[in-house]
């Protein structure tokens, strides 16, 4: 509305200022064109939610929906997409609400390579009701996990070839 106005304004001068705010409608608009470059490049992330995702389908189905899960941060989370909370999360989510996510990330490195019954009942404690533990490596899940600890001690209740599920 200002740029409007501005030119409005300098369109009531003489002929000279008539040209310069021609000019300047030209430069705004060319301006206008190049920034659609961002547009024309803009890819499409295709994310597979329910129903598609068959992850995603049974947290949904199958869990309460003030479930928590323990769950590798991702920002398009199969967890949160199902409607149910994440106990890490995405980093920015939790810094934005005010958590201390460095602490955060700490305590759930300890949770991930939980290697005896104590650290166990701690997660119970912590509220968190499902972990959720990639099979296949990822960038960002730099945990050592006691794979056998968790067959041994802990419920399995969904497995597919990316991930299994444990509820506690």
């Amino acid at each position: 509305m200002f740029s409007a106005y501005f030119i409005y304004r300098v369109w009531q001068g003489g002929i000279t200022r008539k040209f310069v705010s021609v000019v300047v409608v030209f430069l705004l608009t060319i301006s206008g064109l190049i920034n659609l470059m961002a547009v024309k490049n803009d890819f499409q992330f295709n994310v597979s939610d329910a129903p598609e995702g068959a992850f995603v389908t049974w947290v949904r189905d199958s869990t309460t929906t003030d479930s928590v899960f323990l769950a590798p941060s991702e920002q398009f989370d199969p967890v949160t997409l199902a409607g149910r909370k994440n106990y890490l999360g995405n980093s920015y989510y939790l810094e934005v609400m005010g958590y201390d996510y460095l602490d955060r990330r700490k305590v759930v490195k300890g949770y991930f390579e939980v290697g005896n019954n104590a650290v166990l009942e701690q997660i119970k404690q912590s509220g968190i009701d499902y972990v959720l533990i990639p099979i296949v490596p990822q960038a960002d899940f730099n945990y050592d996990v006691a794979f056998h600890f968790w067959e041994e001690n802990v419920k399995l209740v969904y497995e597919d070839s990316q991930q299994k599920l444990y509820k506690l």
